[in-house]
């Protein structure tokens, strides 16, 4: 049987909401994009302690944002290269 606990109040509520979404600026990925056309691939850098599946579900978030589509090809452990496959008519 689980231990039942008070109920939360509407403000502890948000506030446990608030503390486990952070907020991204996904703009820079959108400029970057924006940039690519399609059949053409982004080659991205990353920097120290940037973890490689955050940045690729930020470049997919940013194109899906922007109607576009994005494949990921291979590439090194410090690199994210992916290429802009087409433009979804929205």
């Amino acid at each position: 049987m689980p231990d039942f606990r008070p109920v939360l109040s509407p403000e502890e509520l948000a506030r446990r909401r608030s503390a486990k979404t952070t907020r991204v600026d996904l703009t820079p990925y959108i400029d970057y994009l924006r940039t690519i056309r399609p059949g053409y691939a982004g080659d991205l850098q990353l920097l120290a302690g940037e973890n490689k599946p955050t940045i690729k579900r930020r470049v997919t978030m940013a194109a899906n944002r922007i109607g576009k589509t994005v494949r990921y090809l291979r590439s090194g452990e410090n690199q994210l290269i992916f290429e802009v496959v087409s433009d979804q008519k929205v």
